[in-house]
């Protein structure tokens, strides 16, 4: 961040709408945080016999990724990454969040693990496509695809005394080990990452936006009247932790390469969620759980990337996932999937950016395809049809950014701005990637808009060094949003001094009178800036606390 200018010069040049010096958000980052409040807000119902909305992405990636959590948890970074630039107004960004979190206990989305129970029994009918390049080879007919979950699927042979008379040989059927159990955080003592850890990532970036501590107590999920559990914060990250440190799972099966997804199927790509949400959890409360992820990263970093030609150099491989229970791992040609290289590396760049670099290197080389007009795009590799990967695009561009490859970045961002149509609707911002869908398509939005708000580094920061000053710190609150844009907030230490800029969210309502409030100010005396010069539009409602009464404009405060 700039450094701040002396008290005299801040008093003198606030003349600008928005506060140099300090984080703002461009208008491209209040457009996407609109959309995601309007998408956040829709009318639908996650819960058993509801219908829920087409804004939540379960297309994108299929089969791997084909259900609605994942769209809640991803698009939950975005909002927490734009609350980042803008700490001390929290209250919209929370919201945002809090309705994704709320959703993510509701049975859409975690139906899977209560109905998907052992053996598919469509497994023997599934598009060839999926025996080729989704499992591992010779197990089609007999091996559940990615995305059915398997709850309970026993892969062992029951232990038997060796018998005395006929017949001698031991029977290999029923297989024992794992048992049903709808549990969606527990899940079979070792596996369902792809729902638990994405529910804790989301919680504890909640929390790390609004400071609410509410989602410390109980957490209710809910798959029906019967079927419903409750678990606190905490209480989720200790079973990761125990899990990632357990010798096996209840089956038996071997959790040295982590907890899986799918029962047996290890995705790094959903455990880097858990890792997450674990470092955030950590961060929060002050605890140590994360260490049972960097036992999974210690071995990921050995056997779920590799061919690079030295200890520095680019990966050739990654895997898309790992069986635990065959064990098989899937990093062949067929399964390098140019997505899952890009998201891994974002999300491993939080504890070790040598690993993270090393697979944004591999992966540019592998499918970061450039155009003469210097743009570049993402593609699927030859053994995959070599289309391109919109997922895998957005990425691609959020990893160049906060990696500060800004060549790569401008490149990428050309043929979003030329292919992908960039669209400023309503006050609204995304991409519509030329799919004609009533919705924008969510999980290439979700990453690719990544990059609109923090520069270069400010992933890593969020989860390294988290504000958590900002709670004690002077506070804009009840902004009527989205009428007014918020695009700057900020608390100065040094100065004493808090900045904020509004913008018009609706230009219907332009120039009319709006208000917000401002709670924390210390001491009595209290001096307000609009626009550069002293400001009377502003009243005490109490200790520590004012209330500012202005118009539906573009103004910069400083309030002392």
């Amino acid at each position: 961040m700039a450094t701040a200018p002396s008290d005299l010069r801040v008093e003198k040049t606030r003349t600008m709408s928005m506060i140099p010096g300090y984080p703002s958000l461009s208008d491209q980052a209040r457009g996407v945080l609109k959309f995601l409040w309007r998408k956040s807000h829709v009318n639908d119902d996650w819960t058993k016999g509801g219908e829920i909305s087409d804004a939540w992405d379960r297309w994108s990636i299929f089969p791997w990724y084909m259900y609605p959590r994942y769209d809640l948890e991803w698009s939950t970074r975005v909002a927490a990454k734009i609350a980042q630039e803008i700490p001390a107004w929290r209250e919209g960004c929370a919201e945002i969040i809090d309705l994704m979190l709320q959703r993510n206990t509701q049975y859409a989305a975690w139906f899977d693990l209560v109905e998907q129970k052992g053996f598919d029994p469509n497994r023997g009918h599934y598009p060839y496509d999926y025996y080729d390049k989704n499992m591992p080879p010779g197990w089609a007919g007999v091996y559940n695809a990615p995305g059915y979950y398997g709850n309970g699927l026993a892969t062992k042979v029951p232990p038997k005394e060796a018998r005395r008379t006929s017949p001698y040989t031991q029977p290999h059927s029923p297989a024992v080990g794992r048992t049903y159990n709808p549990d969606p955080i527990y899940g079979n003592g070792g596996s369902y990452m792809m729902g638990k850890g994405y529910l804790l990532n989301i919680i504890a970036l909640y929390e790390f936006v609004c400071g609410s501590t509410k989602y410390d107590e109980p957490i209710e999920l809910v798959y029906d009247d019967t079927i419903r559990f409750k678990y606190t914060q905490l209480e989720m990250a200790k079973v990761l932790y125990d899990q990632f440190t357990a010798p096996v799972d209840e089956g038996g099966s071997d959790l040295t390469p982590g907890i899986d997804c799918e029962v047996g199927k290890v995705f790094p790509w959903c455990v880097g969620v858990g890792g997450l949400g674990m470092k955030m959890t950590d961060k929060i409360h002050n605890t140590n759980l994360r260490t049972g992820y960097y036992r999974w990263l210690d071995w990921a970093k050995k056997n779920l990337v590799g061919g690079a030609k030295g200890p520095d150099e680019p990966y050739e491989w990654a895997s898309i996932y790992y069986d635990r229970d065959i064990p098989y791992n899937m990093n062949g040609p067929k399964h390098q999937i140019p997505g899952n290289w890009f998201c891994c590396a974002y999300q491993y760049w939080p504890d070790d950016q040598t690993l993270g670099r090393r697979l944004y290197a591999g992966a540019k080389k592998k499918f970061m395809v450039k155009e003469p007009d210097g743009s570049a795009h993402i593609n699927f590799p030859p053994e995959l049809g070599s289309g391109e990967d919109l997922v895998g695009f957005g990425a691609a561009v959020a990893c160049a950014w906060e990696f500060g490859d800004l060549d790569t970045h401008a490149q990428l961002m050309t043929w979003a701005n030329n292919r992908y149509q960039p669209t400023a609707k309503d006050g609204e911002f995304y991409y519509q990637f030329g799919l004609d869908e009533p919705w924008p398509r969510g999980w290439p939005n979700d990453w690719l808009l990544m990059s609109v708000a923090g520069g270069p580094g400010s992933w890593y920061r969020l989860y390294n060094e988290p504000n958590l000053k900002k709670f004690h710190q002077p506070t804009v609150h009840s902004v009527d949003y989205p009428t007014v844009d918020v695009g700057q907030a900020y608390y100065d230490e040094g100065l004493g001094a808090l900045m904020v800029a509004i913008f018009p969210g609706d230009d219907k309502k332009a120039g009319s009178n709006t208000t917000f409030k401002v709670t924390n100010l210390t001491g009595t005396e209290r001096k307000v800036l609009q626009d550069g010069v002293p400001f009377g539009g502003w009243k005490a409602l109490g200790d520590g606390e004012i209330e500012v009464t202005t118009t539906v404009d573009r103004h910069a405060f400083v309030i002392r």
